[in-house]
């Protein structure tokens, strides 16, 4: 058996009528904000949040799906909290320092027995001063489907 409560994680307020699935099984929250799996064998299931239930542009607090373990004869309790989500945009672009040949990510020796190595930026060119202003930063490529979490 599982058994939980779905809250606001801002303001601690339960969160009624919110929808959580689980291998076919459906439960809703009352009113307060509880929920209950009541026939589920032992095993390990995954909880879904309907989103088009906890409003725009709002997220579970824990990564979803929620991993949970029934066990034989015992209850398992979930808290769910609910927060604002966020946006991250941008570029993520890998730069290497000019006159650098080395096709690979590491790093290699450079002239005066110095160390150059690639620089992750925000592919604006605002990258600060490196030594002076006297190295320069060329574009090597940029990263597609990076995944931030």
């Amino acid at each position: 058996m599982v058994k939980g409560y779905v809250y606001n994680e801002e303001t601690k307020e339960s969160m009624p009528d919110v929808i959580i699935r689980t291998n076919g099984a459906t439960a809703v929250t009352d009113k307060d904000g509880n929920f209950i799996f009541p026939s589920l064998k032992p095993g390990t299931y995954y909880l879904n949040i309907d989103r088009a239930r906890i409003g725009l542009n709002r997220i579970t607090a824990q990564k979803n799906p929620i991993e949970v373990t029934v066990e034989s004869g015992k209850e398992t309790r979930v808290e769910i909290g609910i927060t604002k989500s966020a946006i991250l945009s941008g570029q993520i672009v890998l730069y290497q320092f000019e006159n650098t040949h080395s096709n690979d990510s590491g790093a290699e020796k450079g002239g005066n027995n110095t160390t150059n190595h690639y620089v992750v930026a925000d592919g604006d060119n605002n990258n600060g001063s490196l030594n002076n202003g006297e190295i320069k930063l060329v574009k090597a490529y940029g990263l597609a489907n990076i995944l931030v979490e």
